[in-house]
């Protein structure tokens, strides 16, 4: 069934109570709303992370392995 045109669109609702864990999460993660673009992202996660492994592919020939400041290059 088509919505009329002239029927509001329906809204799903989700209510739902922070824990205390879930508050503190929230207060710690990164606030990337200055980024304007996902190519902006990684030099954000090259100075961050910088050597840790950003993407590993195992089954690749030959297997490879990528840190954060690699895929920023």
């Amino acid at each position: 069934m088509q919505p009329s045109l002239t029927q509001a669109p329906r809204r799903a609702e989700i209510h739902w109570r922070a824990s205390r864990r879930d508050r503190r999460a929230l207060a710690q993660r990164t606030d990337w709303s200055h980024l304007s673009g996902l190519e902006q992202l990684w030099p954000e996660l090259a100075q961050r992370y910088g050597d840790a492994i950003a993407l590993e592919a195992p089954h690749a020939k030959p297997p490879q392995s990528l840190s954060f400041r690699e895929l920023h290059r």
